[in-house]
């Protein structure tokens, strides 16, 4: 949240699910990212946060209104479980964040 208040792009890694919950391990350092995006905006409405990212997988929508995760404030997940067109993917969870240098 401090990078983006500054106006900075936050990269973060994302655990991608498919409709059957299943993951594939792409043998990153962190088995748990299969995919990387860019979060570039931050709204926060009535105690509901959410974050905006680019997506260089999702060619038609890269950037969309459609391109944002939702905080789960009890457990801190952040997920986008909208319609992701990118290989059979349904749902994308934040499972690392890049700091910034």
């Amino acid at each position: 949240m401090t990078q983006l208040k500054a106006k900075k792009p936050v990269m973060v890694g994302l655990r991608e699910s498919t409709e059957h919950n299943t993951y594939t391990d792409v043998h990153n350092k962190n088995a748990l990212t299969g995919h990387f995006v860019v979060i570039s905006s931050m709204a926060i409405n009535n105690g509901s946060i959410s974050f905006g990212y680019y997506d260089n997988a999702n060619e038609p929508m890269g950037k969309s209104e459609n391109n944002q995760f939702n905080v789960n404030t009890n457990t801190g997940e952040m997920i986008d479980n909208t319609d992701i067109p990118v290989g059979g993917v349904n749902s994308y969870e934040v499972s690392e964040v890049r700091t910034n240098k």
